[in-house]
């Protein structure tokens, strides 16, 4: 370098690159983001010129890990600057010197050493104030000191702010370090603002290595949010990016955050591969990062029960994480070591790991450490003593909710959290069943299934006097409208790209609504806390049965499958060896033969032999005793066809009329709603063969093509509209050919509807059930108003913000009962959608069904209902409900009785969930 003229260095100086993440990525090294300009108007002279070089000497020394010859540079240079003092010299001495201390785990030293700098700079230099306060709020951030790190952020913006220009590249990394602050605060709401700002600021200047730390790091929020399928959004466009770079490190990392992401959406092989890849790429390197990526591998192995191969992976792992591991990844590690002997049957050995991680444990933020490994300590417990064991469990249980509490999350990212650990909490209550305790079964149970939506049912109500009170109505109407246009785009899009770069938009907006959420929780609690109902007892639910009924809870295990009947009298436990796969495998051959339309000679011993199979003896035994009976199913239960079920030769909605609920709770709180809807009055509204031009524009993109060339008209579904008409002369709002539109149906106040009829085709996306929707007409009025329609589609997502107060609605459409299965927390899709915006009930169907045949069942289906309604009257009872179950039930055997239509699969699609 010349020793005149004006000065230019460039050296290394902040960003962590997934090291605010440390408890996803384990990763906490540094990258060159920012640019530090010298500019010395004076002559350098030799001296100058030779410090100048022991401080880029050392950096050198330190980037080779060699940490005493970098000590003696900087010590040369700081000797030689005490007599000499040169100011920004100086300030590349207290940096370099700040980077040495934090590598040699040193903070408090780095700190002072960043500290120091404040003395020798002014005020106005407000680029170097910027990265200095930002320097220390990471390190800050890395020793736990979290708050004190919100401030040295909230100055670094200050002063990034007050730069003239150019100053984008510097918003961006200081936007992303406060961002990875708010996640290890477990506050990922704002986090996720944040990560928004800061990708903003690094679109504006193009730098694409910080817009994929940006990307990555956005995902990990997501991930711990439960928002899997926007998190591998994000993970995608970073490994696209990274791959251009030739940045093999940054892609193993992202290989092993979209293996998690696949795993969490219950695609194991996608999985396997996504973990395969990332460990391949990193062998033969010896960096702190790769320890992480070990973990998450060997997680994913112990997870998937590949015991042999997990036995490989962690004897590698040991061999170097003493050297390169954190506190967290080797408290990690010996809680993975510890799982792998309970997996081999080692329990004792076992239970000394398990202690020794929860000792490390118990050193650190609790909200570092996964629920599951209380639970993966509980079962092992439970192998050498049972009630030690479940003790531990229940301790989990506790542990699992204030984890949930304090990532305040809300909606569909609490079903897909309390998912991923329903398997822990299912066998917790098949522990229970097998030693016959039905109180405790039946409440973990309750706690197990549908607990988001329980949850989201007593949350509404709040949510929507917050919105009044704080006059935010209009601001959440907006953003859901925005989401809603959104999502029309998304449907209408010619390519992935263009598909996926509109997801992204949405997540942007959905994030908005968050952080709307986190405003209104700062000032309500109930919001704050999302607190959930009272979960009710077993007790509390017999006494809510009538005479002659029973509740059933059937609850999905891995390798078992729990029963819990009761009524009035008493109750009855079972646990069957059918666990998930062979489950599966059963329910999926016997619907395949109903929906074949299988002979009934061949057909009626299938159902037979399937009532053995799935239902025990005693719980079999037990069911003769009951009328009607309401089950509360668990994963894919929700899609056999119960009525269609034979026992003693006959079907059982011959001997039982058959009800579904999502869990008992959740029916009391729907129940509590219905007594409630007091807008609600004796009419109807029916949607009824719509017109279906331009259908096939409508769904092409999301490669529905083929089904909406297959619509046809539904002269048959204009009848049932009809038959409704008929029963109740009056009071029925009949909307059919172009009335039937999506537009009509959002510009009608819908509260005083006690029932809501929709006879017309439906098309599900099971992998992304916002997506599901009912096909109406297009009409004119779309195209004023683009936010409320999507040319006559009407998805899961705008029907979630509908305000119902029905009392039924009716889904007579194809596979309306068809969603995205979730353990624990059931089937999301329309009729969960449906519940949401206010019904009490959902009539939906398991299958696609045939128009001609349908119409036959809705027309008995209402005649069932006008005479229970004639009755009301003669019996002065206008107060009580109708009975919608029970009138299906005589229309499904009125169906058995017509030799024309007698087969399940005419009849049986037909399920109604609710109160």
């Amino acid at each position: 370098m010349k020793p005149h003229g004006s000065l230019i260095v460039c050296c290394i100086i902040f960003l962590t690159l997934f090291g605010a993440d440390a408890k996803v990525w384990g990763y906490n090294g540094l990258t060159d983001v920012t640019t530090l300009t010298i500019q010395d108007q004076e002559v350098v002279q030799d001296s100058t010129q030779v410090v100048f070089d022991w401080i880029v000497q050392a950096q050198q020394y330190r980037r080779h890990a060699k940490p005493d010859s970098a000590a003696l540079m900087l010590d040369a240079a700081e000797s030689y600057l005490a007599r000499n003092p040169h100011e920004n010299l100086s300030y590349m001495l207290f940096t370099e010197r700040g980077f040495l201390y934090r590598e040699l785990g040193q903070y408090d030293e780095a700190i002072q050493s960043f500290r120091s700098i404040f003395q020798i700079i002014s005020e106005n230099d407000v680029h170097r104030n910027a990265v200095v306060h930002n320097s220390i709020a990471t390190l800050l951030r890395e020793t736990g000191e979290f708050i004190a790190a919100i401030e040295y952020h909230e100055h670094s913006l200050y002063f990034r702010n007050q730069v003239e220009s150019g100053g984008e590249l510097g918003l961006a990394a200081s936007y992303l370090n406060y961002a990875r602050t708010f996640d290890d605060l477990n506050r990922y709401n704002q986090s996720l603002q944040m990560y928004e700002r800061a990708m903003h600021y690094a679109a504006a200047v193009n730098h694409q290595r910080l817009s994929m730390e940006i990307m990555v790091s956005f995902g990990n929020a997501l991930t711990h949010l439960g928002n899997n399928d926007a998190a591998k959004l994000y993970y995608l466009q970073g490994l696209e990016i990274a791959s251009e770079l030739n940045e093999t490190w940054v892609s193993a990392v992202i290989y092993t955050a979209l293996g998690r992401v696949h795993l969490n959406l219950g695609e194991d092989e996608r999985a396997k591969e996504n973990y395969e890849s990332s460990f391949n790429l990193v062998q033969g390197i010896s960096l702190p990062w790769i320890v992480r990526i070990y973990l998450q591998y060997l997680d994913f192995l112990l997870e998937t029960g590949d015991t042999e191969t997990a036995a490989v992976v962690a004897g590698q792992l040991e061999g170097f994480i003493d050297g390169l591991g954190s506190a967290l990844e080797k408290a990690d590690f010996t809680a993975h070591k510890a799982y792998l002997k309970y997996l081999k049957g080692d329990f004792v050995l076992a239970a000394r790991y398990f202690s020794h991680a929860d000792i490390s444990y118990a050193k650190m933020d609790p909200y570092r450490v996964n629920p599951r490994f209380y639970f993966r300590k509980a079962f092992n417990l439970m192998a050498i003593s049972d009630e030690a064991g479940i003790i531990s469990a229940r301790q989990a249980l506790a542990y699992l909710d204030t984890y949930r509490l304090g990532l305040a999350m809300t909606g569909g990212m609490r079903a897909e959290f309390f998912s991923g650990l329903s398997r822990y909490v299912s066998e917790l209550a098949l522990v229970h069943l097998r030693r016959g305790e039905a109180e405790q079964a039946f409440e973990i149970a309750e706690q197990l299934k549908s607990r988001a939506f329980t949850e989201d049912l007593n949350f509404a109500n709040v949510l929507q006097e917050a919105l009044v009170e704080s006059d935010r109505e209009n601001d959440f109407s907006a953003l859901q409208s925005r989401i809603i246009f959104l999502e029309n785009q998304v449907l209408e899009a010619e390519d992935q790209p263009s598909r996926d770069a509109l997801n992204l938009e949405i997540e942007q907006e959905r994030i908005r609504v968050e952080g709307l959420f986190a405003q209104l929780a700062a000032r309500n609690p109930a919001i704050r806390e999302l607190i959930a109902p009272p979960i009710i007892s077993l007790h509390q639910a017999r006494a809510a049965l009538d005479r002659g009924s029973a509740g059933l809870h059937i609850i999905s295990g891995t390798h078992a499958t729990g029963f819990l009947l009761f009524s009035r009298s008493g109750y009855e436990v079972a646990v069957s060896p059918l666990g998930h796969e062979e489950l599966t495998d059963e329910i999926t051959q016997l619907r395949e033969a109903l929906i074949t339309k299988l002979p009934l000679n061949e057909l009626n011993p299938l159902l037979e032999q399937a009532t053995h199979d799935l239902f025990p003896e005693e719980i079999r035994e037990a069911l003769v005793s009951f009328d009607s009976i309401q089950i509360s199913v668990d994963g894919v239960w929700a899609y056999l066809p119960v009525s269609a079920l034979r026992y003693n030769g006959a079907y059982l909605v011959e001997s039982h009329l058959i009800y579904f609920t999502p869990s008992f709770t959740a029916r009391a709180l729907l129940k509590e709603r219905y007594q409630n809807n007091s807008n609600a009055t004796q009419k109807a509204l029916v949607f009824a063969n719509p017109k279906l031009a331009g259908a096939e524009h409508t769904l092409q993109s999301r490669n529905m093509l083929r089904e909406a060339q297959s619509l046809r008209q539904l002269p048959f579904g204009e009848l049932e509209g009809r038959w409704v008409n008929t029963f109740f002369p009056g009071v029925v709002e009949l909307k059919s050919g172009e009335e039937a539109s999506d537009y009509a149906l959002l510009s009608t106040e819908l509260s005083p509807f006690s029932l809501i009829h929709f006879a017309v085709h439906g098309i599900m996306d099971e992998r992304n059930p916002r997506y599901s929707g009912l096909v109406l007409s297009a009409s004119v009025n779309d195209l004023n108003n683009p936010a409320l329609s999507a040319n006559g589609f009407l998805r899961e997502s705008v029907i979630n913000g509908l305000r119902l107060n029905a009392d039924i609605v009716v889904l007579s459409a194809c596979n309306t009962g068809i969603g995205k299965i979730m353990s624990g927390e059931g089937v999301l899709g329309l009729q969960r959608a449906f519940l949401n915006a206010g019904s009490s009930q959902v009539a939906v169907t398991l299958w696609s069904v045939e128009d001609r045949s349908t119409s036959l069942l809705m027309r008995s289906f209402y005649q069932n209902l006008n005479l229970q309604d004639a009755a009301r009257s003669r019996f002065f009872r206008r107060s009580e409900a109708l009975n919608y179950p029970l009138a299906l039930r005589e229309a499904q055997l009125s169906m058995l009785d017509n030799p024309q239509y007698n087969h399940p699969v005419n009849w049986a699609s037909f399920v109604i969930t609710g109160k």
